[in-house]
């Protein structure tokens, strides 16, 4: 399937936290999908000054680095 450059932009637009709480539980899955057992989660004034996600999950592999800022 092909998709076309303003449904790559809506699906993208998609992803765009609408609340603290949904950018904590983004974050929390991919945790969970990097194979994390053990999961810390910090929060400064309830997430608005901090918002910090420690997991012991096996992480990004080099090779895909460049990737990680190209646009979907």
């Amino acid at each position: 399937m092909t998709i076309g450059g303003e449904a790559v932009y809506k699906i993208c637009s998609g992803q765009d936290a609408l609340s603290l709480a949904v950018a904590l539980k983004e974050l929390l899955e991919n945790s969970l999908d990097s194979g994390a057992s053990v999961v810390d989660i910090r929060l400064r004034e309830c997430g608005s000054e901090l918002m910090e996600v420690v997991d012991n999950g096996i992480g990004i592999h080099p090779n895909n680095f460049e990737a990680l800022a190209l646009m979907h």
